[in-house]
């Protein structure tokens, strides 16, 4: 069922697809948190007693903005002042505690209905706003953005059409169902050292049973090679959540079995691939999905080079690599090091970073933008504007300005055919006028969101919390942002040698002074680098 959509009320459909594809570029993904998983971080750090006030009160600033514009809240009025309310040294018996878990609860459960009531309405409504709130409802609620990707295909297959409210029903539906149970068999590769019986050794299975496992359960996926599996059970709402669930109990047990087994003992390996009985398809047993790049290298020809970097580069390459492969816990762990050890100077808390390189990513994101839709506009016309922009030996920066300068032109507005473009540009139009401004709206929610990963690694190494729910979904939406920031920074280092906190200070003192586009001058929002 193809969904539609009022006039007033198009593009949601659109935004919510890219902000669940993993092929979106890094600027136009979703960055931010829901309201709601907000209102859970702020009840459960009002009774840590080692929570400090002052991040409490940042917490509950954060929460009572977004918690003011979020239409999907039925009881705004009463969350605000359940908000309001609540403070450090809470316990989870006193009144106020109680009051604001009882009205972010109801909010939750009413969250996606009362979406689909704004969208029933014929009035105008912010689409791309609805759509990155109610993507990340769904995302903090245990849906993986892959599964709400195929879910929003499974839409457009069908030959019955439907509106955007009776998708959000669908979607309020299914968040209100108990969650599955999934089981995977995981195959491994050494013999394990212990007797594989069911008496001795629950669970596990010798090569024959696992052969005779496959062929009753998944007899069509991928053979793999072992001497026994084991099996997992999770719980989760679809398949992709329970892969990455099951991925983060692989990882403990790998663990378990190379830290627990003596030296001069074989441990047990794990295979690179698991089956899922309920799929009957193999999976791999490590997080491979999270996106990071840092490009810069390969800009300046330094990829053959074989001397090393500044020790600075080093060091952050070193704790960016777990990045991409590693659990969230040391996913988390190690993007906050490589922020910090950039970041963070003598005389510096460490959380000032969060702050440094949101305002690095809030400069890049508006560039990086520019850029595509330059390219865009190249490849769907044909005028002198479109082969000046793809001339080979034009810059990017070249090209961002000179797209900048035709979409200053009011009198002629920029049309493109594809929606995702569309949705960009409107997106960052008001930029054109009022670049400190809007790069001063990007950096309030990046810095929500690193002050949010900082709080995190804090929990991970200081409690102990390596399995806390939404380590998963911070990993993967902060990554590609990190990777962003982190590239900024080696190619002002390359350029000009820069360093990480010159460049954030360059970038913090001109960005209250940059002049808007006209159709003649692009003004200087793109040069925050140079």
């Amino acid at each position: 069922m193809p969904i539609e959509e009022k006039p007033g009320q198009t593009g949601f459909v659109s935004r919510l697809s890219e902000l669940t594809s993993t092929h979106t570029h890094w600027q136009r993904r979703l960055w931010q948190s829901g309201t709601l998983r907000l209102g859970d971080e702020l009840l459960d750090s009002c009774i840590n007693p080692e929570f400090p006030e002052s991040a409490l009160k940042d917490m509950k600033a954060d929460l009572l903005a977004v918690t003011r514009d979020d239409r999907g809240i039925v009881n705004r009025k009463q969350l605000l002042a359940a908000i309001d309310k609540v403070k450090a040294g809470s316990a989870d018996t006193g009144h106020a505690w109680l009051t604001l878990r009882a009205e972010v609860d109801r909010a939750r459960t009413d969250y996606l209905e009362q979406w689909a009531t704004v969208f029933e309405s014929d009035k105008p409504i912010g689409t791309q706003d609805a759509a990155r709130r109610i993507g990340a409802h769904l995302l903090d609620h245990g849906y993986h953005k892959s599964s709400i990707y195929t879910w929003l295909a499974q839409y457009a297959r069908s030959p019955r059409m439907a509106s955007v409210a009776e998708f959000l029903r669908d979607g309020q539906e299914r968040l209100a169902r108990p969650e599955k149970t999934y089981i995977f068999c995981v195959p491994v590769v050494t013999t394990p050292p212990f007797d594989v019986t069911a008496g001795a050794a629950p669970g596990w299975f010798d090569a024959t049973e696992t052969s005779g496992w496959k062929d009753a359960h998944a007899p069509d996926a991928d053979t793999i090679r072992n001497q026994g599996s084991f099996l997992l059970t999770v719980d989760a709402r679809e398949i992709n959540t329970a892969v990455d669930r099951a991925r983060a109990a692989v990882f403990d047990l790998q663990t378990k079995f190379v830290l627990g087994t003596r030296a001069t003992a074989t441990p047990v390996t794990i295979c690179s691939r698991m089956w899922s009985r309920e799929k009957k398809q193999a999976y791999g047993t490590s997080d491979t999905d999270r996106s990071i790049e840092i490009r810069a290298f390969e800009r300046h020809g330094r990829i053959s080079d074989l001397t090393a970097p500044p020790d600075h580069i080093v060091n952050a390459l070193a704790l960016l690599q777990p990045l991409r492969t590693s659990p969230p816990h040391i996913a988390v762990m190690s993007g906050w090091s490589a922020i910090e050890s950039l970041l963070v100077g003598p005389g510096d808390t460490d959380n000032v970073a969060a702050d440094r390189i949101a305002a690095i990513i809030a400069a890049s994101a508006l560039r990086a933008e520019f850029t595509d839709l330059a390219w865009a506009y190249a490849r769907e016309n044909t005028d002198t504007l479109a082969t000046d922009i793809a001339e080979p030996q034009l810059t990017n920066l070249a090209r961002a300005k000179l797209f900048q300068q035709r979409a200053a032109d009011t009198t002629t507005p920029v049309q493109f055919e594809n929606d995702r473009d569309r949705l960009a540009l409107d997106r960052v139009l008001p930029a054109l006028t009022d670049p400190s401004g809007e790069i001063g709206k990007l950096r309030t929610v990046l810095r929500r969101e690193f002050a949010r990963l900082y709080r995190k690694r804090n929990l991970i190494v200081h409690a102990g919390q390596t399995r806390e729910h939404t380590l998963h979904a911070v990993s993967e939406r902060l990554t590609p942002l990190i990777g962003a920031g982190i590239d900024r920074i080696v190619d002002a280092g390359f350029t000009r040698g820069t360093t990480p906190i010159q460049l954030a200070v360059q970038i913090e003192t001109r960005t209250p002074y940059l002049t808007p586009a006209t159709t003649t001058d692009a003004g200087n929002s793109l040069d925050l680098f140079d």
